[in-house]
């Protein structure tokens, strides 16, 4: 029935610079060394009152096997599996309905095909 494959590339550059110090921040190690550990801790740095101002950040990207970009930018990662998800679901889908005489039951991300003959 075919490949169901699509690829999520992180796009993009991440760019922190500190409003005391002329430093500058690309990774994530680099803020580890600041003393932020974790995204709250992060999100609390880039308030109105923190230290740091994101200047860049880094998108996800979704692409199918043969290169081509599926036009789906999404900011965070979960959003970027659920969309690819989506996207594959649908594939699958045309495939059962067009090549195969198939309608596919989709509950969330489970499909049950059903055959029509």
């Amino acid at each position: 029935m075919g490949d169901f494959e699509v690829t999520i590339y992180v796009e993009g550059d991440d760019l922190f610079t500190h409003k005391v110090v002329d430093e500058r921040y690309t990774t994530a190690v680099e803020l580890n060394a600041l003393g932020i550990e974790t995204d709250k801790m992060l999100h609390e740095a880039l308030d109105d009152d923190g230290y740091l101002i994101q200047q860049n950040n880094s998108w996800f990207d979704i692409y199918t096997p043969d290169g081509e970009h599926l036009d789906m930018v999404n900011h965070e990662a979960d959003e970027a599996f659920d969309q690819a998800c989506e996207y594959l679901i649908e594939q699958f889908v045309n495939v059962c309905m067009i090549e195969n005489n198939q309608i596919p039951q989709v509950e969330g991300r489970q499909v049950v095909v059903l055959d029509l003959e």
